[in-house]
């Protein structure tokens, strides 16, 4: 299935993700074109006997004079390994394209190979919000087995609160991995003891009121024939009856008619549902903790690690899509353009039209380095260490970036159709994210930049594409113009399909909310495995 139609079924966010530091002016824009076109003329003066890495080693010195040769050395080292990962990671996903596999896909056969617990953990606000879930979700099945004086609850009938809560937990799971409107709770009585017919589980609908949309009478029998005794002495008109993983078609046919027997909760739209647990799963957990072993904690295990894998991928895909339809730099480079003849850049018209060798990529790299350096470039202006994993981030922006000027060239010379670019530019976004997300790097840049960089450097690739544009001359730089503004127009349309299904995402939470969560979870470690 094309990317581009195909992105019509995935939630999308509109909150800011990948704009462009507020902090680049059109000054930026002229400085950061100024430092590219002075290392292109550089690179165009090269001995043929000087190899790119000892060019670039020269060049970067005489910039960055505060830096030592050795840290110098280590960050040109990085540059190349980026621009060649990144490479690598865009040929692997135009084969996997061929074979039908999407996108997505591939980031999520990539994603798998990685340490779940370091990399993934460290993908930005996102994951950080499932972390929270997860706190949330080991808490309520806490309160579940203990009684209020922290002794473990012995009543015989703990498995059947133990089943509501953990079918609980599965659902809202889901729900958070996909950023659904729907939570599910357990639904307590505010006294000691629970009403007749009460209701056990019930979801809500978070958005508006939070009122009931779906509610469930939990009946967990030894079998099916005790199960349904259990949903024919009482009245629960208006629930749907929810019984153990494999006794439901048995169910059926031993209650009266009409009653909706199921055994998993499911969302309205039916997108997010539970997973089902039988009698003898739920007694086991009920054994374990009343015999003074641990309760096994929720996790990233609690997720299909293909299904979370994917899901990320998804949000690659997407920030692809969406800046697109920004088309960041776009004004600065009409406006540099406009009553003006502008001599360009061989090398950069060569890079451009043909495609840049590896050589041009890594001085654009550099070039983006400097510029940062200078201030020129805001959002990385933080990244100062010049070290190997640096390098290796500025090499996939700034080979990223110039995929992103030669797709708006050929799309606006008809070289490649409008869907066709738009595809290059996904596939390229997600070959860098997932670039970023390597073990390499994560290793020597830590979260906090692992979730900031992915979202700047697709904004930063535009730009830089669009400085490209100016540095290639008045032709070029117009007919890149000219592919952007073609290219927004058909990302729009795409974005303007799934507008629907943007969900206000829940804001990133405070370091003081963090170090309480962080409180909690070390308290309660010893309860858990």
């Amino acid at each position: 299935m094309d990317e581009t139609s195909k992105i019509s079924r995935y939630q999308f966010f509109l909150n800011g993700e990948d704009k462009p530091s507020t902090d680049f002016t059109e000054e930026n824009f002229h400085q950061l074109a100024d430092v590219l076109r002075d290392f292109y003329d550089s690179y165009a003066k090269k001995g043929s006997n000087v190899s790119d890495t000892d060019w670039l080693t020269q060049k970067l010195q005489k910039e960055l004079p505060d830096y030592t040769p050795e840290q110098i050395h280590e960050f040109v080292q990085g540059i190349g390994e980026g621009v060649s990962t990144f490479e690598k990671n865009l040929s692997s996903i135009t084969e996997s394209a061929k074979l039908g596999k999407d996108s997505d896909v591939w980031f999520a056969d990539q994603l798998e190979k990685l340490p779940v617990h370091q990399d993934i953990n460290q993908y930005g606000n996102y994951l950080t919000n499932i972390e929270h879930h997860f706190e949330t979700a080991n808490i309520a099945m806490m309160d579940t087995i203990r009684n209020q004086d922290g002794t473990i609850n012995m009543n015989p009938n703990l498995d059947g609160f133990i089943a509501e809560q953990k079918i609980v937990n599965s659902f809202n799971n889901q729900a958070v991995l996909q950023n659904s409107r729907y939570r599910a709770t357990v639904l307590k009585p505010e006294g000691t003891t629970y009403g007749k017919n009460s209701v056990d589980i019930g979801i809500k609908d978070i958005t508006g009121d939070g009122h009931l949309v779906r509610r469930y009478q939990v009946k967990f029998g030894a079998d099916a024939k005790h199960t349904a005794s259990y949903l024919e002495h009482g009245d629960y008109r208006g629930q749907r009856s929810l019984v153990p993983k494999g006794q439901a078609e048995k169910v059926r046919t031993l209650v009266s008619k009409g009653k909706q027997v199921t055994e998993i909760i499911e969302s309205p739209d039916g997108k997010v549902k539970s997973e089902p647990i039988s009698k003898e799963e739920v007694q086991e957990l009920r054994d374990r903790v009343q015999n003074g072993r641990q309760m096994p904690k929720e996790g990233w295990n609690s997720y299909n690690t293909r299904e979370l894998a994917v899901h990320i991928g998804q949000h690659a895909i997407l920030a692809g899509i969406q800046s697109a339809a920004m088309g960041a730099g776009q004004s600065f480079l009409i406006r540099a353009l406009n009553g003006q003849e502008i001599k360009g850049s061989d090398i950069a018209k060569d890079a451009i039209r043909s495609g840049a060798p590896k050589g041009i990529q890594m001085a654009t790299s550099a070039a983006i380095k400097v510029a940062a350096a200078r201030g020129y470039v805001q959002p990385l202006a933080a990244l100062n260490t010049m070290s190997k994993a640096e390098g290796i981030i500025f090499g996939q922006i700034g080979a990223y970036a110039m995929n992103i000027a030669t797709s708006m060239f050929q799309a606006a010379m008809a070289d490649m159709s409008l869907s066709e670019a738009l595809n290059h530019i996904i596939k390229s976004t997600v070959a860098m994210r997932y670039g970023l997300l390597g073990a390499e790097v994560g290793g020597a840049i830590g979260a906090a930049a692992l979730s900031f960089i992915p979202v700047v450097g697709t904004a930063v690739g535009y730009l830089v594409g669009s400085a490209i544009g100016r540095v290639a001359g008045s032709g070029i730089g117009k007919a890149i113009c000219n592919g952007i503004k073609k290219v927004a127009h058909a990302a729009k349309k795409v974005v303007s399909t799934v507008y629907h299904a943007v969900v206000n995402f829940v804001d990133t939470v405070t370091d003081v909310f963090r170090n309480v969560v962080g409180g909690i979870t070390r308290f309660f470690s010893s309860l858990f495995d």
